[in-house]
């Protein structure tokens, strides 16, 4: 006879295997890194890789703390106040264990999405790559004038800024365009569920502008620091969206505007698909 396992051992199990898989996900991005991306024929007359090679406005570790604290801030602030509204209303006791609960779940989703999201954002740029705007300033190809009418498929850069070259060749889609649309996506959709405040209903809309509107601004600065091409961002942004869409759509959809109650019969289990309780005053 199979020995059924502990709540305990269940849950240790069900954690282990969630951060292995957040895990694998994200070192895909350090693995994928390590290969040799192939190098693209140009066009000397294409003006879209002529332009100046300019320093981010922001940088890429910029970019991702901030793609990547947006939602997981949002979702721990929001717990903490459904938490303290609800001790204050109900003076139960297990509470600050249920916050901790949706936090998990909450949280564990959007780093998958996010993982997944940095997966295919990997995948995609070393499969097919583009040129960046600023290629030919960055790169300096040894060509003959003679040829810059020419299509042209074999060539080695002379430029010194070894880190910039290494990264010409990737320009399609923008890792960036899509960290930061996973990010908020993710977020306001999680507003959308979690955040219903009656005496105060434009607050919700008025966070989710601004999510969405400091996406946007970072999306620009990639287009003005001519690091991307228009598609390469909206690529990217349409690649984030739909990761966040798929896995919040996927864990967070089954739920009731108020079964917090039923934690008194039910016993509690680290899953994206167990009871919510939304802001409701």
């Amino acid at each position: 006879m199979i020995r059924r396992l502990s709540w305990m051992s269940r849950l240790t199990i069900q954690v282990t295997l969630d951060l292995l898989i957040i895990l694998l996900l994200h070192s895909s991005y350090f693995i994928i890194k390590m290969l040799r991306h192939k190098q693209l024929g140009l066009h000397f007359n294409d003006d879209t890789i002529k332009l100046p090679f300019k320093v981010d406005t922001i940088s890429t570790l910029g970019v991702g703390l901030y793609s990547y604290s947006l939602p997981v801030l949002t979702v721990i602030t929001v717990e903490l106040i459904i938490a303290v509204s609800r001790r204050l209303a109900t003076n139960k006791t297990n509470e600050w264990r249920q916050a901790f609960f949706f936090m998990y779940n909450f949280v564990v989703t959007f780093f998958i999405a996010a993982g997944v999201s940095l997966l295919l954002t990997m995948l995609i740029k070393y499969t097919f790559g583009r040129l960046r705007p600023h290629f030919l300033d960055v790169c300096q190809p040894d060509v003959l004038p003679s040829t810059t009418e020419l299509y042209v498929d074999s060539y080695t850069c002379r430029g010194t800024n070894k880190k910039a070259m290494s990264n010409a060749f990737l320009s399609f889609l923008s890792a960036q365009a899509s960290s930061s649309a996973v990010g908020v996506t993710y977020a306001v959709l999680y507003l959308q569920q979690r955040v219903h405040l009656k005496i105060a209903p434009l607050v919700r809309p008025l966070i989710q502008t601004i999510y969405i509107c400091s996406c946007f601004y970072v999306v620009f600065t990639r287009f003005t620091d001519f690091k991307h091409h228009t598609t390469d961002l909206i690529g990217g942004l349409i690649l984030g969206f739909l990761c966040a869409l798929a896995f919040f759509l996927r864990y967070h959809t089954d739920t009731t505007n108020d079964t917090l109650t039923q934690s008194e019969h039910t016993e509690p289990v680290f899953t994206t698909q167990t009871m919510q309780a939304n802001i409701e005053v």
